[in-house]
């Protein structure tokens, strides 16, 4: 057997068999020593994977448990997403790119942490209508959230747009201004078929996923940024589950409160700017006012007691649904106040007029 392994080593390697020709067990050991410290080779993924957790004091079982066979199965998600999945708070593996030795251990270490922190995110609904503070406590509660939230700022934004917002941003303020300033593509992942529109269809001046954070909104329109506000996703991560009409009962509600009124005031009007909060309202349960407002024209339309009704009914099962704050009838009230039946007129003889002049012009 000795002289079998000498002959493979003196195969490929002449001067290494040239050196343990005719030396002693102990001066093979001390040269294999000696090679070890050079070549180095990497401990198993496993172990680096369970040292790093243990350094974070994070308890997982011993390396011959089955669960790390779960973790790594679960690690090919996070390596390649799955938009339909609906999961979020999960962020891009360390090293995606580089996923052996060393490496695929930290990705098997990250998998771990993610696998936590997204299932509260998700349970605690952390979303665009969570008070930043309760952000930040999430933030800071999960071992490894913040550092990864830091080397993925873009994910972080797609997350929870409103840490972006100047004053909301503690400990992210230096990640989302270089997001800022420097328009790449880690700045401009929000996706959307045709792009968002901007004022006077001239060019945006800042990535889509930092608008907030832009003086001037980064020249999308309020259209553009109440629609993405709450939903957006770049293809592998999703914003939220919240339509455009739970969105407007938030907006007109008490727990909106901690929201800047120079956002709210955008996002309202862009919602109302729309039809997509009438749309995703008829996706609720049977009512007359979605098809009332459509086959009716302007002048043919009233609020009757059942319309009012059923409004009130939409906002009490969403208040219920979003488990936040608010008084129905004040939100119905504020609602006919606004008149979100003359905003959707305004809109659908707004698309009239672009057709017809599209139209005349073909």
């Amino acid at each position: 057997m000795a002289s079998s392994n000498y002959g493979r080593v003196a195969k490929f390697s002449p001067p290494l068999a040239d050196k343990l020709a005719g030396t002693t067990q102990n001066g093979i050991n001390s040269l294999l020593r000696d090679l070890i410290k050079k070549i180095k080779p990497e401990e198993s993924p496993l172990v680096v994977a369970k040292k790093y957790l243990t350094e974070l004091e994070v308890e997982t079982p011993a390396i011959s448990d089955e669960w790390w066979l779960d973790i790594i199965e679960y690690k090919e998600f996070l390596k390649y997403p799955d938009l339909n999945s609906h999961k979020r708070w999960s962020f891009p593996l360390p090293h995606v790119d580089n996923d052996f030795g060393k490496f695929r251990g930290l990705n098997i270490a990250s998998t771990v942490l993610q696998i936590d922190w997204s299932f509260e995110g998700e349970e605690l609904n952390i979303c665009p209508i969570t008070n930043p503070e309760k952000i930040h406590q999430f933030i800071s509660r999960w071992p490894g959230l913040y550092e990864c939230a830091r080397e993925n700022p873009e994910i972080l934004a797609l997350y929870v747009p409103q840490l972006t917002i100047p004053g909301f941003d503690e400990g992210f303020e230096d990640v989302f201004d270089n997001l800022l300033e420097k328009k790449d593509g880690r700045s401009d992942i929000i996706f959307s078929n045709g792009g968002l529109n901007t004022l006077s269809d001239n060019k945006p001046t800042c990535g889509n996923v930092i608008a907030l954070r832009h003086p001037d909104f980064g020249n999308y329109t309020s259209r553009a940024l109440a629609r993405t506000y709450f939903y957006a996703h770049d293809t592998n991560y999703s914003r939220s589950n919240i339509d455009a009409f739970e969105g407007l009962v938030w907006l007109l509600s008490s727990d909106s409160n901690w929201l800047p009124e120079k956002y709210r005031s955008t996002f309202l009007n862009g919602i109302l700017d729309n039809d997509i909060w009438l749309s995703d309202l008829s996706k609720r349960k049977p009512s007359k006012f979605p098809l009332k407002l459509w086959k009716n024209k302007r002048d043919n339309f009233s609020y009757t007691k059942t319309i009012k009704k059923e409004i009130e009914d939409h906002i009490i099962s969403v208040l219920e649904e979003l488990e936040i704050i608010g008084d129905s009838k004040k939100i119905k009230n504020r609602m006919l106040e606004i008149d979100i039946a003359q905003k959707f007129y305004n809109y659908k003889e707004w698309v009239n007029e672009i057709k017809l002049r599209l139209n005349s012009s073909s």
